[in-house]
């Protein structure tokens, strides 16, 4: 589990009610920058919920990661200030080191809403990839650095956000918008099970694994209708149901979700566009 470490004094203004402290969300909007107690692991996912806001400032929470180790940090009044080892999402572009090097890049973070998530990760490749309600962004830097600690902005209308870990459960697709395949909160959320079944971590292209590897969507569903292949961590015990829910469609392509059996190891298999183009070793619906 990562925890954030953040001084009394932050802690108090972003978090507290006015009533315990003379500093509150509404007195100040920013000031509110928190951090990874221990670097991200490649392909560790750091991801926060947004629990509450408040109406009376512009902007909103940021999220990213910096090179910088927090107990040696001079915490900025925002993580856009810091002019070195830092990439940051503000609204819906990308910043390095407070130079913007993404414009329009994923879904806005001031349009979040208390209950929505925002995420990052660093792939061993080195690039950056940000989250916003489970559905990746795509990429968003290059060549960055190992050993970077993950940061979370408390700015403007954000007050508190609490670590998500991937045993907690996600928010389920409820509206897909064409330009960001944006999650709702609002939607239910899935049944845990005692199985250990998950979705394997290679994938087709197309294919985002969340929830624990519990959930699976196809980014860009509306300009994507495949490469998005999913099968499970283990072979299936004699007589073991491999079950699941479809939580979503849209309503643009013909056709739809297809499932069945491979003896073909996820490692071996250079994944299709589709699993019915495997003609040895595979059974499909």
């Amino acid at each position: 589990m990562v925890c954030w470490t953040l001084s009394q004094e932050e802690l108090l203004r972003r978090s507290l009610p006015s009533l315990l402290c003379p500093y509150s969300a509404t007195d100040d909007f920013n000031h509110g920058v928190v951090l990874s107690n221990r670097p991200l692991r490649n392909g560790e996912v750091f991801q926060v919920r947004i629990d509450k806001m408040v109406d009376k400032w512009a902007g909103s929470i940021e999220i990213g990661v910096t090179t910088h180790n927090p107990t040696y940090l001079q915490l900025p009044s925002t993580m856009t200030n810091l002019r070195s080892g830092t990439w940051m999402m503000t609204g819906n572009g990308v910043m390095h080191n407070g130079t913007t090097i993404l414009d329009e890049y994923g879904h806005n973070l001031d349009r979040l809403k208390a209950g929505d998530t925002v995420g990052v990760v660093r792939k061993e490749d080195g690039t950056l990839h940000f989250f916003v309600n489970g559905v990746a962004q795509g990429p968003a830097a290059w060549n960055v650095p190992p050993n970077i600690y993950a940061v979370a902005d408390l700015y403007g209308q954000a007050a508190q956000a609490t670590i998500v870990d991937d045993t907690d459960l996600l928010p389920l697709p409820d509206d897909l918008s064409e330009g960001n395949n944006q999650l709702s909160p609002s939607s239910p959320s899935s049944v845990a099970s005692g199985s250990d079944l998950r979705f394997h971590h290679l994938h087709g292209n197309n294919a985002v694994i969340t929830n624990g590897g519990r959930t699976a969507l196809r980014q860009n569903c509306r300009s994507e209708f495949n490469d998005a292949i999913v099968i499970s961590n283990r072979p299936l015990r004699d007589g073991e149901l491999f079950e699941i829910v479809i939580q979503k469609m849209v309503d643009r392509w013909s056709g739809s979700i297809e499932a069945g059996v491979t003896a073909i190891r996820p490692e071996d298999l250079e994944f299709p566009n589709t699993m019915t183009d495997i003609d040895y070793d595979t059974w499909m619906l």
